[in-house]
């Protein structure tokens, strides 16, 4: 981390980012930007490093073909020095993730920069409910009553994601022996799934339903997966500008 800020300082305070940045505020300026700008930087789980997506400023994207000459490109170029700098390892310990957003915010009024960047995850949360033997149909009770005169419980699961999903139809008793799924019972499950409308869109779920013949119920425990986000600020900063252009 020191190492990293130690750089960014040194680029910082360069002369050469100074009139670079200075040149590119001019011409933010002359195609009516505000002083602020925002520049992202992406990394995917699984890629090695981080790709530039895009400046901002005042909602819209920064063209480079409002810039006159190689000013974008050059200034960019500079950013790209500070990203590869960057070691995520210095500041993320968050365990696994899925995206993580770099971002640097330029005020160009307060000479102000901030580093920060967003991360997205999943996390499940689980949750389900309990149907009585006698709540169901003649024919899923008939299944129930036949299964449980050999076995004590049996498990069945079922997972989704991407707008399909999908019930085993093989389950495990106690013994961890299989036994294929009757239809009536499998028709059961999905109905009981449908308590959880989107099981099986974007994200998804994952879980099982668990028939007890002590008990005499059905239950089924669903983990609903989702994506979260957090952000963390790496540091904040000054920074100048020249505003000189020399013949």
């Amino acid at each position: 981390m020191e190492e990293f800020k130690k750089t960014l300082i040194e680029i910082l305070q360069s002369e050469k980012f100074k009139k670079n940045i200075g040149l590119f505020y001019i011409n933010l300026r002359l195609n009516g930007f505000s002083d602020k700008i925002l520049i992202v930087y992406n990394l995917y789980q699984g890629d090695n490093t981080f790709e530039f997506s895009g400046i901002y400023s005042q909602g819209n994207w920064v063209n480079s073909t409002k810039f006159k000459n190689d000013i974008y490109e050059i200034f960019l170029a500079q950013i790209d020095e500070i990203v590869n700098n960057f070691d995520i390892n210095d500041f993320y310990d968050q365990g696994e993730f899925q995206r993580i957003e770099l971002e640097f915010n330029f005020n160009f009024r307060e000479k102000e920069l901030e580093i920060k960047y967003y991360y997205t995850y999943y996390d499940t949360t689980w949750e389900g409910y309990s149907k009585e033997f006698q709540e169901t149909s003649e024919q899923v009770n008939d299944a129930l009553n036949e299964f449980c005169q050999l076995n004590k419980e049996f498990k069945v699961n079922f997972e989704g994601s991407g707008d399909s999903g999908f019930v085993d139809d093989v389950g495990y008793n106690e013994e961890d022996e299989s036994f294929p799924v009757p239809g009536a019972l499998e028709d059961l499950f999905y109905s009981m799934l449908e308590t959880y409308a989107g099981w099986e869109i974007n994200e998804g779920s994952q879980g099982h339903f668990v028939c007890s013949c002590s008990e005499k119920t059905i239950s089924l425990s669903i983990g609903q997966n989702y994506e979260a986000s957090e952000s963390k600020e790496i540091l904040r900063t000054e920074f100048d500008y020249n505003l000189t252009i020399k013949k």
